[in-house]
């Protein structure tokens, strides 16, 4: 190959390769704002003060911990019900398991409930009330990136 082919084909690969890593960068600070996006939200329309923002950040912490479990139940209660694809099952075992996914499922429901059970503690008297208007909010608050359907 000689340099007129070989320059341009490498210039290429390199402005190839620096856009696939910026569209990787930008990706990455996407997900990071959205996870941070209702903390930030939360945290001005309940106008927490430092120490309210340190005891909220604990609660978040626990919180993602207790959901990354059950998440990783339902994946595994997952993987085991389409397994049983693979070989002769009943159906009870089918419910069994479908039942446990629905069980863990509202487990994540109760600890997301109990989450925001725990920030009203948080609140102050005086941000109480700024605390009912953000529950009329949550559903909107945590669905941003969920788009509906445009009517026809």
């Amino acid at each position: 190959m000689n340099k007129r082919k070989f320059y341009p084909l490498l210039i290429g690969l390199l402005v190839i390769s620096n856009l696939a890593t910026l569209f990787f960068v930008m990706q990455k600070g996407k997900n990071k704002s959205f996870r941070e996006g209702p903390k930030k939200e939360i945290i001005e329309k309940l106008a927490f003060d430092e120490v309210q923002i340190v005891a909220y950040e604990k609660l978040i912490d626990q919180h993602r911990i207790d959901i990354r479990a059950n998440d990783q139940k339902i994946i595994q209660l997952k993987k085991k019900l389409y397994r049983l694809l693979l070989k002769r099952y009943s159906e009870q075992e089918t419910d069994s398991l479908t039942n446990e996914i629905g069980r863990t499922q509202q487990e994540i429901e109760r600890i997301h409930f109990n989450h925001f059970k725990d920030i009203k503690t948080i609140c102050t008297p005086e941000q109480i009330p700024n605390f009912d208007l953000l529950v009329g909010e949550l559903d909107i608050l945590f669905n941003k990136n969920i788009h509906p359907r445009k009517p026809k």
